[in-house]
């Protein structure tokens, strides 16, 4: 099952765009399962942009190559 996933997964770099500022994500992709998820480079948007629990990102995809996305970020009120 491992190599299975190993061989499904195409790792490459992404771009985050929110307002006007941009950041590098890796973004892990598994399109034989309909899934990704963004790793490095994720951590630091967080914390740039004080995403809080609760709060909900949108991501865009404006661009395919390279990978960019336009985030959407509505903070959490309660």
């Amino acid at each position: 099952m491992k190599n299975h996933i190993k061989e499904s997964l195409v790792v490459e770099d992404s771009t985050f765009e929110f307002q006007g500022r941009s950041w590098t994500v890796k973004f892990f992709n598994y399109p034989n399962y309909y899934c990704g998820k963004f790793q490095s480079g994720w951590a630091m948007f967080a914390s740039d942009n004080s995403l809080s629990a609760g709060d909900v990102c949108v991501f865009e995809m404006i661009k395919k190559t390279p990978l960019v996305f336009k985030v959407s970020i509505f903070r959490h009120t309660g």
